[in-house]
Parts: structure tokens; sequence; C-alpha cells
């Protein structure tokens, strides 16, 4: 999923170290539950992202079932360009090629909002 969010002043800024803020005081939430369900663990961490804008992360997200011991991640990256957050995120279920693949259109997204002429995605030339 893409999103493209803008912010008066250095509003786009300050909310980038807001998400570094939050994860660094949530880095692990037990999800609500029923009493009968599993328990499910949240675990986020932030890393650096791909340099293409003024600044950028990744917010990586690991769901743990108590049960199974299982994991599935997501991600959600975030460019920062001038007074704009361009955010794309991967859900639970895709597999780590998949969620590649999602997070490679990134540059493209990117490019579009520095663009003074954006096309629209499905453009043909």
């Amino acid at each position: 999923m893409e999103t493209l969010y803008s912010f008066p002043g250095d509003g786009a800024h300050q909310a980038m170290q807001a998400m570094r803020d939050l994860v660094g005081r949530c880095r692990n939430v037990e999800l609500p539950r029923a009493s009968w369900e599993a328990v499910e663990t949240s675990s986020f961490a932030v890393a650096e992202g791909n340099r293409l804008g003024d600044e950028s992360l990744v917010i990586q997200a690991m769901v743990t079932t108590s049960t199974t011991g299982g994991s599935e991640r997501a991600d959600a990256t975030v460019v920062r360009v001038g007074s704009s957050l361009v955010v794309i995120s991967t859900v639970l279920s895709l597999t780590q090629a998949e969620a590649d693949t999602v997070a490679a259109f990134m540059p493209a997204a990117v490019a579009q909002v520095k663009s003074s002429h954006p096309e629209p995605v499905d453009a043909v030339s």
C-alpha cells in the first residue's frame, strides 16, 4: 500500500522523529485477544531506509504467536521529501520476496513526488 502525506512547516520532519521515538518506547506490545486465544506479540524496530529523499526510515514489525512460535513480518518504508511523507507498507501475509517487490516501488513513488509534472503510475508513454 502506498500513501502520501503532506504537512505544513517542518511537520513531516517532526512526524519522522515521532515515529522513531514511538518505536523506541514501544519495542514489544502484546496484542489484544480473547482469553482463550494464543498470545500474539508485536516487536518493532527502526532501520535507516534507502537515501531517496531528505530522510528515510523503515519500521519493521514482527508478530510472534506463543503457541507455534511462528513469526510474520511487515515493514513500512517512509521517505520524507520536503514537507511530504511517502509511505509504502507490506502486510504480514507476504513472503519476503513479495515484500521486497513492494518495497522496490519506493524510488518510483519518490520520483513522482519530486517531479513538477507527475504522471499516473500506469501512464503509457
